[in-house]
């Protein structure tokens, strides 16, 4: 992370593997949070925050419209993801499964879920999210594979 005057990067607390750093600086009056996963990469900016007031109407607008619009990230395939202890993460993107063990070099484990009932299951054992089955079995129709 680096953030203020110097704008050195530095290790997140939460995050320590080496291959991923974050960054923060203020810019043109507004709280920047950028992101790279290897240090070759540049810094790619991920947020900007400002203090200046929006009025309410341009908020409800901004989320009305990435809520709704055909293609935006919100609208497609679920997406969950969920920090493990060991600095890995795992995430569901429609029916693929990824786990990243944590570490200095990473493990990866990548699948594709099958049906309804591993969809659920995942949920559950995953996630802790134990939804009702028909919920579940909705969402399953509604995922395109890929």
């Amino acid at each position: 992370m680096r953030c203020g005057q110097n704008d050195v990067p530095r290790r997140t607390p939460n995050r320590p593997r080496e291959d991923c750093s974050h960054a923060s600086s203020a810019r043109r009056q507004r709280l920047v949070l950028q992101s790279r996963t290897r240090d070759e990469q540049d810094f790619r900016t991920v947020y900007a925050f400002s203090e200046v007031p929006r009025p309410q109407a341009d908020l409800d607008l901004a989320n009305w419209f990435t809520s709704t619009k055909p293609g935006a990230r919100f609208t497609g395939p679920p997406i969950l993801a969920l920090p493990l202890p060991d600095g890995g993460r795992v995430t569901l993107e429609g029916r693929r499964l990824r786990r990243m063990i944590g570490g200095v070099r990473p493990d990866r484990h990548e699948r594709t879920l099958s049906d309804a009932t591993e969809f659920a299951e995942v949920l559950s054992t995953e996630f802790g999210l134990d939804l009702d089955r028909e919920f579940t079995d909705l969402v399953w129709s509604a995922t395109a594979e890929g």
